[in-house]
């Protein structure tokens, strides 16, 4: 798989999560309710619940979601986050270190337990017999309200997390995409590295841990999702008890980071054009616009889905005419086709990608072949007097979503992975409306989209390329690229 179809299939997994009955009511209305709907409440302290009851088997799934990870980053908070996840599993004032919280699993019946830190959201989970909830809720409040903090765990825990970050940056993919944000958001590019700086890492100190736990770790800014065999009215019980004393902050520096972080998304001068030569490279370009985003244009990101969904169809126009462009041996030059928009809060960036044929002689010339075709097949979806997309098609489309949709009605923590992904990267009623929306864009608003997005909008170009091909990157040069080499 290429590295740029791990956004597709993230994307479709979030796309796909249940068009749901949604409950909205008060913490003081518990009467409830089909399993099918997710039960939703809000504590005083901010902190929102959303459960999804399934009794097809005895257990549940408790997960926490809390709006950080490397939007929230700064230039001396980059890989904080990151640090910080791994040490809520070093101990707390319920479990004081690492083997007690090990023994408390083991009790609880947990194998499958974890956390990650993206872009978007910080996560922790674990699935334990449903009969245990309470004790998996009571584990959980122990951990995100009162972690220790140790300092010799601290320090153990910083070479953990500097080898993920190593490995990780020294991966084909991550290096490729890296140095893509880089080129698209150079002011910050800190904030498209969710494992985070090393130096930054070594650096950290107990004091600036406590500093994020003050800002980010708080209900206000925090979601908790159930699934499974639980009942809702008791389960809310239970978050009350263990939840509702933690106390929420005034979000002040929640909202400084997003500022800081909007800021620096501005419009390119003129459109940019690098390549990467490396070892086991396959040849791949990327060509990549700024696209909507949920704080300040969120209408438009339904649109940018359709449009995706539309482009990547094997029956429409626009991928009929990328697959007609030849290699000088009369080849079909491109592999694969890929086009994606992943729903953000603060960057979108709108990708239009594609796998080339690694026989290709001058790759520069296709190159220029394919964002030809990319512009004239533009210009006419934004063409008023030009119909451009069958109406049929694209209901066709909506009618696949839906039914990939209904599918995953049969995993409930798949569709919890869509309510939180959304609930992170919008908020509540974006989370629990967004297919209804989505389902509602006709071709007009594709053609609207287009023009406001991509019509003559200055974008960058990045060609990934087998170390092998080196003598073709005079061509490139040539043609005004820049090469991005190893730092």
């Amino acid at each position: 798989m290429n590295f740029f179809n791990d956004i597709f299939l993230k994307k479709k997994i979030i796309l796909c999560f249940s068009l749901l009955l949604v409950t909205f009511s008060s913490i003081f209305s518990l009467s409830m309710k089909n399993e099918d709907e997710i039960c939703y409440r809000k504590l005083k302290n901010g902190l929102e619940v959303f459960i999804l009851e399934n009794h097809a088997t005895p257990l549940a799934t408790i997960g926490l979601a809390f709006r950080a990870g490397s939007d929230y980053q700064t230039a001396k908070t980059d890989g904080i986050f990151h640090l910080y996840e791994h040490m809520l599993f070093k101990g707390n004032c319920k479990y004081p270190n690492v083997m007690a919280i090990k023994d408390a699993l083991t009790d609880l019946g947990i194998a499958d337990y974890n956390g990650s830190t993206s872009d978007e959201f910080v996560n922790y989970y674990f699935t334990l017999p449903s009969s245990a909830l309470e004790k998996g809720l009571e584990f959980w409040a122990a951990a995100v309200q009162s972690p220790n903090f140790d300092i010799d765990e601290l320090e153990n825990e910083k070479k953990v997390v500097i080898s993920e970050i190593s490995s990780i940056l020294f991966t084909k993919k991550q290096y490729a995409i890296n140095e893509l944000n880089t080129k698209l958001f150079n002011a910050s590019p800190y904030t498209f590295s969710p494992s985070g700086s090393i130096e930054n890492v070594q650096k950290c100190t107990v004091e600036t841990l406590r500093k994020i736990q003050a800002d980010f770790y708080c209900p206000n800014n925090c979601a908790i999702f159930i699934s499974g065999n639980v009942e809702s009215n008791d389960a809310i019980r239970l978050i009350e008890r263990y939840f509702g004393n933690w106390k929420k902050n005034d979000g002040k520096e929640i909202l400084r980071c997003i500022n800081l972080n909007c800021a620096q998304k501005c419009m390119l001068d003129k459109n940019e054009k690098f390549f990467v030569s490396k070892e086991n490279f396959g040849s791949t370009l990327i060509i990549s616009y700024f696209g909507p985003n949920t704080l300040k244009t969120s209408d438009d990101t339904y649109s940018a889905d359709l449009f995706s969904s539309y482009c990547n169809s094997t029956s429409s126009s626009f991928y009929k005419r990328i697959k007609e462009i030849k290699t000088d041996n009369d080849e079909q030059a491109v592999n694969q086709i890929g086009v994606s928009y992943l729903t953000t809060k603060i960057n979108g960036i709108y990708t239009f990608s594609f796998a080339l044929k690694s026989t290709i002689q001058n790759f520069p010339e296709i190159i220029v072949r394919i964002e030809d075709a990319i512009n004239e097949e533009i210009s006419k979806i934004c063409d008023e007097k030009n119909v451009y997309f069958d109406e049929q098609q694209i209901e066709r489309l909506k009618v696949y979503l839906n039914d990939q949709q209904i599918l995953n009605q049969e995993n409930p923590n798949v569709q919890m992975e869509g309510i939180r992904y959304f609930w992170a990267t919008g908020d509540t009623r974006y989370s629990l409306s967004y297919y209804d929306k989505m389902n509602k864009v006709k071709s007009k608003d594709l053609s609207a989209f287009a023009k406001k997005y991509l019509l003559g909008k200055n974008h960058v170009t990045m060609f990934y390329m087998n170390s092998a091909y080196e003598d073709q990157i005079e061509s490139f040069e040539k043609q005004g690229y820049i090469e991005i080499k190893d730092k």
